[in-house]
Protein backbone atom coordinates (compact mmCIF):
# COMPACT_ATOMS: atom_id res chain seq x y z
CA UNK A 1 0.00 0.00 0.00
CA UNK A 2 1.49 3.29 -1.04
CA UNK A 3 1.43 6.22 1.27
CA UNK A 4 1.05 9.77 -0.03
CA UNK A 5 3.23 12.36 1.63
CA UNK A 6 1.97 15.92 1.86
CA UNK A 7 3.64 18.39 -0.50
CA UNK A 8 6.08 20.64 1.41
CA UNK A 9 4.43 23.82 0.09
CA UNK A 10 0.88 23.03 1.13
CA UNK A 11 -0.81 23.56 4.42
CA UNK A 12 1.02 25.47 7.16
CA UNK A 13 4.32 26.14 5.40
CA UNK A 14 2.46 27.70 2.47
CA UNK A 15 0.47 29.98 4.79
CA UNK A 16 3.71 31.10 6.46
CA UNK A 17 5.30 31.81 3.08
CA UNK A 18 2.32 33.93 1.98
CA UNK A 19 2.41 35.85 5.28
CA UNK A 20 6.15 36.48 4.92
CA UNK A 21 5.75 37.75 1.35
CA UNK A 22 2.94 40.06 2.46
CA UNK A 23 5.12 41.52 5.23
CA UNK A 24 8.04 42.03 2.85
CA UNK A 25 5.77 43.82 0.39
CA UNK A 26 4.87 46.32 3.10
CA UNK A 27 8.52 47.24 3.76
CA UNK A 28 10.19 46.87 0.37
CA UNK A 29 9.08 49.48 -2.12
CA UNK A 30 10.48 49.89 -5.64
CA UNK A 31 12.77 52.90 -6.11
CA UNK A 32 11.23 55.44 -8.50
CA UNK A 33 13.35 56.13 -11.62
CA UNK A 34 14.09 59.75 -10.63
CA UNK A 35 15.19 58.67 -7.14
CA UNK A 36 17.48 56.01 -8.62
CA UNK A 37 19.21 58.60 -10.81
CA UNK A 38 19.54 60.93 -7.82
CA UNK A 39 21.14 58.10 -5.84
CA UNK A 40 23.63 57.56 -8.70
CA UNK A 41 24.52 61.27 -8.78
CA UNK A 42 24.91 61.29 -5.01
CA UNK A 43 27.84 58.92 -5.49
CA UNK A 44 29.81 61.69 -7.20
CA UNK A 45 28.96 61.38 -10.87
CA UNK A 46 28.81 64.82 -12.44
CA UNK A 47 25.46 64.95 -14.26
CA UNK A 48 25.40 65.76 -17.98
CA UNK A 49 23.17 68.72 -17.10
CA UNK A 50 25.85 70.32 -14.87
CA UNK A 51 26.50 74.01 -15.39
CA UNK A 52 30.10 75.06 -15.91
CA UNK A 53 31.45 78.43 -14.84
CA UNK A 54 34.81 79.97 -15.71
CA UNK A 55 37.26 80.87 -12.96
CA UNK A 56 39.64 83.63 -14.04
CA UNK A 57 42.90 84.05 -12.12
CA UNK A 58 45.79 86.42 -12.86
CA UNK A 59 47.73 83.78 -14.85
CA UNK A 60 45.12 81.27 -16.07
CA UNK A 61 41.45 80.50 -16.59
CA UNK A 62 39.62 77.20 -16.18
CA UNK A 63 36.06 75.91 -15.98
CA UNK A 64 34.60 74.38 -12.83
CA UNK A 65 31.23 72.93 -11.84
CA UNK A 66 28.64 75.39 -10.52
CA UNK A 67 27.96 74.69 -6.84
CA UNK A 68 31.41 73.31 -6.05
CA UNK A 69 33.14 75.07 -3.18
CA UNK A 70 36.34 77.03 -3.81
CA UNK A 71 39.43 77.40 -1.63
CA UNK A 72 42.51 79.41 -2.42
CA UNK A 73 43.30 81.78 -5.26
CA UNK A 74 46.18 82.94 -7.42
CA UNK A 75 48.72 80.13 -7.81
CA UNK A 76 46.73 77.46 -5.94
CA UNK A 77 42.98 77.03 -6.19
CA UNK A 78 40.81 74.01 -5.40
CA UNK A 79 37.17 73.39 -6.28
CA UNK A 80 35.49 70.48 -4.52
CA UNK A 81 32.21 68.72 -3.87
CA UNK A 82 31.87 65.64 -1.67
CA UNK A 83 34.89 63.48 -2.56
CA UNK A 84 35.54 65.01 -6.00
CA UNK A 85 37.98 67.82 -6.64
CA UNK A 86 39.60 70.02 -9.24
CA UNK A 87 42.88 71.72 -8.34
CA UNK A 88 45.16 74.07 -10.25
CA UNK A 89 48.62 74.67 -8.83
CA UNK A 90 51.23 76.92 -10.44
CA UNK A 91 54.72 75.99 -9.25
CA UNK A 92 57.77 77.34 -11.05
CA UNK A 93 58.70 75.64 -14.30
CA UNK A 94 61.19 72.89 -13.40
CA UNK A 95 64.75 72.97 -14.73
CA UNK A 96 65.43 70.54 -17.55
CA UNK A 97 62.72 68.85 -19.54
CA UNK A 98 59.16 68.58 -18.34
CA UNK A 99 59.18 64.89 -19.28
CA UNK A 100 62.17 64.23 -17.00
CA UNK A 101 60.45 66.10 -14.16
CA UNK A 102 57.21 64.12 -14.50
CA UNK A 103 59.00 60.76 -14.86
CA UNK A 104 61.44 61.49 -12.03
CA UNK A 105 60.66 63.68 -9.02
CA UNK A 106 56.92 63.86 -9.69
CA UNK A 107 56.39 60.07 -9.88
CA UNK A 108 58.58 59.58 -6.81
CA UNK A 109 56.52 62.18 -4.90
CA UNK A 110 53.23 60.54 -5.89
CA UNK A 111 54.45 57.10 -4.77
CA UNK A 112 55.61 58.61 -1.48
CA UNK A 113 52.15 60.18 -1.02
CA UNK A 114 50.48 56.75 -1.40
CA UNK A 115 49.55 56.77 -5.09
CA UNK A 116 49.12 53.36 -6.72
CA UNK A 117 48.22 52.12 -10.20
CA UNK A 118 50.20 55.00 -11.70
CA UNK A 119 49.98 55.03 -15.49
CA UNK A 120 52.96 55.62 -17.72
CA UNK A 121 53.21 59.38 -18.36
CA UNK A 122 52.19 60.31 -21.90
CA UNK A 123 52.47 63.47 -23.94
CA UNK A 124 49.25 65.46 -24.46
CA UNK A 125 48.27 68.46 -26.50
CA UNK A 126 45.43 70.58 -25.12
CA UNK A 127 44.15 74.04 -26.06
CA UNK A 128 46.15 75.32 -23.04
CA UNK A 129 49.37 73.90 -24.43
CA UNK A 130 51.45 70.78 -24.75
CA UNK A 131 52.38 68.80 -21.71
CA UNK A 132 52.17 65.47 -19.92
CA UNK A 133 49.34 63.41 -18.47
CA UNK A 134 49.19 60.57 -16.00
CA UNK A 135 46.49 58.78 -14.05
CA UNK A 136 46.73 57.18 -10.62
CA UNK A 137 44.71 56.12 -7.59
CA UNK A 138 45.35 57.69 -4.20
CA UNK A 139 43.51 57.66 -0.85
CA UNK A 140 41.38 60.73 -0.16
CA UNK A 141 41.86 62.90 2.88
CA UNK A 142 39.79 61.53 5.78
CA UNK A 143 36.22 62.84 5.92
CA UNK A 144 36.04 65.52 8.63
CA UNK A 145 32.94 63.97 10.19
CA UNK A 146 33.26 60.22 9.65
CA UNK A 147 37.00 59.81 9.14
CA UNK A 148 36.22 57.67 6.07
CA UNK A 149 38.91 57.45 3.39
CA UNK A 150 38.02 56.51 -0.21
CA UNK A 151 40.28 55.71 -3.17
CA UNK A 152 40.33 58.55 -5.71
CA UNK A 153 40.92 57.97 -9.42
CA UNK A 154 43.02 60.96 -10.39
CA UNK A 155 43.85 62.57 -13.74
CA UNK A 156 46.81 64.93 -13.63
CA UNK A 157 48.00 67.27 -16.39
CA UNK A 158 51.30 69.16 -16.48
CA UNK A 159 51.28 72.14 -18.86
CA UNK A 160 54.32 74.40 -19.08
CA UNK A 161 53.75 78.10 -19.62
CA UNK A 162 56.37 80.83 -20.02
CA UNK A 163 56.76 81.48 -16.29
CA UNK A 164 54.73 78.78 -14.57
CA UNK A 165 54.00 75.09 -14.69
CA UNK A 166 50.27 74.39 -14.45
CA UNK A 167 49.47 71.18 -12.59
CA UNK A 168 45.78 70.43 -13.13
CA UNK A 169 44.48 67.63 -10.88
CA UNK A 170 41.00 66.14 -11.33
CA UNK A 171 39.90 63.43 -8.90
CA UNK A 172 36.77 61.52 -7.92
CA UNK A 173 36.04 58.24 -6.12
CA UNK A 174 36.88 55.07 -8.02
CA UNK A 175 33.71 53.96 -9.80
CA UNK A 176 32.36 57.45 -10.48
CA UNK A 177 31.95 58.31 -14.15
CA UNK A 178 33.34 61.80 -14.62
CA UNK A 179 35.41 61.18 -17.74
CA UNK A 180 33.48 63.61 -19.98
CA UNK A 181 33.29 66.36 -17.35
CA UNK A 182 36.99 66.09 -16.52
CA UNK A 183 37.92 66.09 -20.22
CA UNK A 184 35.91 69.29 -20.66
CA UNK A 185 37.62 70.92 -17.66
CA UNK A 186 41.09 69.92 -18.92
CA UNK A 187 40.33 71.38 -22.35
CA UNK A 188 39.03 74.60 -20.79
CA UNK A 189 42.37 75.45 -19.16
CA UNK A 190 44.14 78.41 -20.75
CA UNK A 191 46.96 80.80 -19.94
CA UNK A 192 46.36 84.54 -19.56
Amino acid sequence: MSRTLPHPFTGRPMALLVALCTLLALFVQPVPANAASAMTRAHGDIPDSATYLTYVAPHFKVEYIEGWGRRGSGTLVTFSDKDSLERVALPSVPRGSLAAFVRGPELAGLRHAGAVKISTPRAVSLPGGRGWYLQYTIPSAPDQVTGKVVPLLTDRYYLAGRHWLAVLTLASPVGDDNVDAFRRIAHSFGWR
